[in-house]
């Protein structure tokens, strides 16, 4: 049996959807970076970024040998290398990554 082509109208709502979704992401995206700078421009912020990275285990690689316990460590690493991505996206992952830890008081 041949299909019928979809009609063009169905393609076309198809790519309206996808420019709103990305419009939509793009806008999320650039908050996010917002409240990252904004938390790099003080040492408070830099030492809350490092305990979100630390308690992630986002820069730590283990391998443990239960493997449910290992798909948990990787979800938590996969919302800490998001916060890494953003903390890169804003040019403080250098502050972020130092080995130094001040605090403002």
């Amino acid at each position: 049996m041949i299909r019928e082509p979809e009609p063009v109208w169905a393609l076309d709502a198809w790519k309206d959807a996808e420019k709103e979704r990305r419009e939509k992401e793009a806008l999320e995206q650039g908050k996010l970076e917002g409240v990252v700078r904004q938390l790099s421009g003080t040492n408070d912020g830099i030492f809350f970024l490092r305990w979100l990275l630390r308690e992630t285990g986002a820069l730590v690689q283990e391998y443990p040998a239960d493997e449910r316990l290992s798909v948990w460590q990787a979800g938590r690493r996969s919302v800490g290398m998001q916060i890494f991505s953003l903390c890169a996206a804003v040019n403080c992952a250098d502050k972020v990554c130092a080995k130094q830890e001040q605090t403002n008081g």
